[in-house]
């Protein structure tokens, strides 16, 4: 079979693709480990929730994690 180039995929981009799933799961249970398990009806879970997030943000800030790497998480 002849390989047009148009529509074929580099061996990066294939290798992204099948590592961006995992670490974009592994960035959400970083950032839920720091809101903790909550019931759904606890009265204050939107308090809890941004204290979490509030936590993750001054941890990876205290590890030297610039502000835009954060955001893009």
């Amino acid at each position: 079979m002849e390989n047009s180039g148009s529509n074929a995929f580099t061996e990066t981009e294939i290798e992204k693709a099948a590592t961006a799933p995992p670490r974009k799961q592994r960035r959400w249970e970083n950032v839920f480990a720091y809101i903790v398990e909550q019931s759904l009806s606890t009265p204050n879970l939107l308090d809890v929730i941004h204290n979490g997030l509030d936590r993750y943000w001054a941890d990876r800030r205290e590890r030297g994690i610039k502000v835009q790497s954060i955001r893009r998480e």
